[in-house]
């Protein structure tokens, strides 16, 4: 093995990293960076090349912020801390968690940022351990009596590759926290414990509560490789497949100090909280709604409702008017709560005049969403109880 690649220190709420010479020049450490670079575009330019193609081309002289510095490390911590939990075979039944690859990029529900290298990432372990891979789009996947099957006590790793929206996590807590009965056709069923779980997906999961953040591990991946860049073009090979002695040694290595690296920081660390916040909204939300209210609260149109007083049943049959399809799934009380959740989407106050609370003016609701431009002293927000 070679000396440690990487030193971490935590302090003052925040990592600080050192990489030796054998990090910079490791692919599977390279990959690891560069999904946890969000500020990559400082460093690159699109260009066209002689052939017609486009590509990044590096600049010169770029220099990162203290801030920007302390996500990227956060990022590439909870990757290492990640990696170090699934390959370590210890487990602690009490805390077994789910560990989710996502996007970190935000991204239309529905829609993915793709290649961004969840996937890549989840075939790191196939390297190391035994792993069974399942397709987590097929719709019928929490009623499969067969799903695991070929599963055996010699399996690892479990991977649901990208899941669908609105999976239904809830239904595989009992696997996370308890273990599997397997069904093989024609075989007798078997129970195995509790098997380390990854899951990719280009969303974040549905559901609150305790339960749901405790058996989750959330690590999320940014778009530096995206359809114009690949792993391979950035790297000038294939990973695993055109690695030489020296990459597979550093891979090696890199992976045995991950599992060390998690022994003694455990999970305790994770990406900001906000980024998962703000993906969950959006599905909670939806887009239809989301679009809507762009329209309506964008601070540069002249009649933008930004810091005014909006009645609720009128802006609801104005709903009903312009986004017919959406509001078949919508109800005056559901309307009112995606207000609630768009206005902590959006950076806007809800109902900030009455501290929260509702606003009643002669037997009419209002909902009022407003920036920091609004003055609760000065101002006497019209009050529109039927938007035209």
């Amino acid at each position: 093995l070679l000396d440690p690649m990487f030193t971490a220190e935590f302090k003052n709420n925040q990592w600080t990293l050192d990489y030796t010479d054998d990090f910079i020049q490791s692919d599977i450490c390279r990959f690891y960076a560069n999904t946890s670079n969000y500020h990559w575009k400082k460093e690159f330019e699109l260009v066209t090349d002689a052939k017609g193609k486009l590509r990044y081309k590096k600049q010169p002289g770029v220099t990162f912020t203290k801030e920007e510095v302390n996500e990227f490390n956060a990022h590439l911590v909870s990757k290492m801390l990640a990696t170090g939990y699934i390959l370590h075979d210890y487990k602690q039944l009490s805390n077994m968690k789910a560990i989710v690859a996502m996007d970190g990029i935000e991204s239309a529900v529905g829609e993915s940022n793709g290649g961004t290298g969840k996937s890549l990432f989840s075939k790191v372990f196939e390297q190391l351990i035994k792993t069974f891979r399942i397709d987590a789009k097929d719709k019928g996947l929490s009623e499969n009596r067969f799903l695991y099957e070929g599963v055996d006590e010699r399996t690892q790793l479990l991977v649901f590759d990208d899941l669908r929206v609105n999976f239904d996590f809830e239904h595989f807590l009992n696997v996370i926290t308890n273990g599997i009965t397997v069904n093989g056709k024609g075989q007798k069923q078997f129970f195995i414990e509790p098997i380390k779980i990854l899951m990719t997906t280009n969303h974040a999961i549905n559901g609150e509560g305790s339960s749901y953040e405790r058996r989750q591990y959330v690590i999320a991946f940014s778009d530096y490789y995206n359809e114009i860049r690949t792993p391979e073009d950035d790297l000038g090979r294939l990973m695993f497949v055109d690695w030489d002695y020296t990459q597979y040694n550093r891979f090696y290595n890199f992976m045995a100090q991950c599992i060390q690296f998690k022994l003694k920081h455990g999970l305790n660390y994770t990406i900001p909280k906000q980024d998962v916040v703000k993906r969950k909204l959006r599905q909670s939300i939806g887009e239809g709604f989301i679009s809507w209210a762009e329209e309506k609260y964008d601070p540069q149109q002249e009649d933008s409702w930004v810091n005014q007083h909006i009645g609720k049943k009128g802006a609801y049959e104005l709903f009903c008017k312009e986004r017919k399809l959406d509001a078949k799934y919508i109800d005056v009380r559901k309307f009112k709560r995606k207000f609630q959740d768009y206005a902590r989407y959006s950076g806007l106050r809800y109902n900030f005049s009455r501290d929260g609370e509702r606003i009643k003016s002669s037997g009419v609701e209002y909902i009022e969403l407003s920036n920091d431009d609004f003055d609760t002293s000065s101002s006497n927000p019209i009050k529109i109880e039927y938007p035209k």
